[in-house]
């Protein structure tokens, strides 16, 4: 069976503490309800980008009368 690291078991196993430099904070559409940003209040564009990808499949589905189960 494969070990993992000390260090990664620990953080899964919540034992260590990372910095906390950011933020999740509500959004401005609904099409992306929540946004991450950094520490300066700024949004991370690849963060916001990859779930909307999700949400816009979703949408395509159920305007194509699709089942909306995933």
């Amino acid at each position: 069976m494969h070990e993992t690291p000390s260090l990664h078991r620990d953080l899964i196993d919540g034992r260590v503490r990372l910095p906390r430099v950011g933020a999740v904070v509500a959004g401005t559409t609904p099409s992306l309800p929540w946004l991450v940003v950094d520490a300066a209040g700024r949004e991370i564009e690849p963060v916001s980008v990859y779930p909307s990808g999700f949400v816009h499949f979703k949408q395509q589905r159920l305007s194509a009368g699709l089942d909306s189960s995933w």
